[in-house]
């Protein structure tokens, strides 16, 4: 009887979750590798989100002025517009980010598919970039087709407190010495997505559903944790519920991948 009970729970919420819903199509198949050129490679899963960064070393010379690019293969790779800053405030989760450099021009250009270029001109507060490890520009990507993938970051010029060119690369120069590394990080999961596909869908509540009436269901518990109370109960589904309806706030993480090394990028 438990049993039966428990399978026309899991149907009557199920049909009540379809009801009113335009479903996606499942999600795209296959792995794809991304390397950061000269840095590290992950694989990941097609539709997972990518964070490629890359740290500019620059001596003891304040950079005020540079131009670059930053080119990947668009057939396998999508980066977002600009990004919609959250209500509360912050650039968190855009899709271009200077982290340390203020008044920095991004243009992605729809004549070049695959080119992101930037630059930026007597920008105030720039920081020195006597550290390797500081972050100079990171975007966020997504794996739209299987395979294997290359980003990399070109500097076209520099220019120093001094206003001394620097052409990285072609001529070093004695004073600044100026080096770029770079890394892509493999998104963990996002937020709302049980079942570990890398989009948020009915399945995810369906899942979750199933769950809470006793089912035997593969979830990512951590994800499926939709409302961050550290337990996986029907109040997640609602809220994954109210995201496919376009009912959330736009500061809701739902939809939103978590990065390991920070959620705000």
């Amino acid at each position: 009887m438990k049993r039966l009970m428990s399978v026309l729970l899991v149907l009557i919420l199920v049909l009540g979750t379809v009801a009113g819903l335009s479903v996606s199509g499942s999600a795209a198949s296959g792995t794809l590798t991304v390397t950061a050129s000269g840095g590290n490679s992950v694989t990941v899963a097609v539709g997972q989100e990518i964070v490629f960064t890359t740290c500019l070393y620059a001596g003891s010379s304040a950079i005020v002025n540079a131009q670059g690019y930053v080119t990947y293969d668009a057939s396998k790779l999508s980066t977002y517009a600009y990004g919609a800053p959250r209500s509360s405030g912050g650039t968190y989760y855009t899709a271009y980010s200077f982290p340390n450099i203020e008044g920095v021009s991004v243009l992605s250009n729809s004549g070049n598919a695959g080119a992101i270029y930037f630059n930026f001109s007597d920008s105030q507060g720039v920081a020195t970039f006597d550290s390797s490890g500081l972050v100079f520009c990171r975007y966020r990507f997504k794996a739209t087709a299987a395979g294997s993938a290359t980003i990399t970051t070109t500097m076209e010029y520099m220019l120093n407190e001094d206003e001394e060119h620097v052409y990285y690369a072609s001529v070093p120069s004695s004073s600044i010495n100026p080096t770029l590394t770079s890394t892509v990080e493999a998104a963990s999961y996002v937020y709302g997505d049980a079942n570990g596909d890398y989009s948020v869908t009915v399945a995810d509540v369906t899942t979750v559903q199933k769950l809470c009436a006793g089912g035997s269901v593969s979830y990512n518990a951590t994800a499926a944790d939709a409302n961050g109370d550290g337990s996986v109960s029907l109040s997640d589904a609602v809220i994954v519920r109210k995201y496919l309806a376009g009912l959330l706030s736009s500061t809701s993480d739902i939809g939103t991948s978590h990065f390991a090394s920070n959620d705000h990028y």
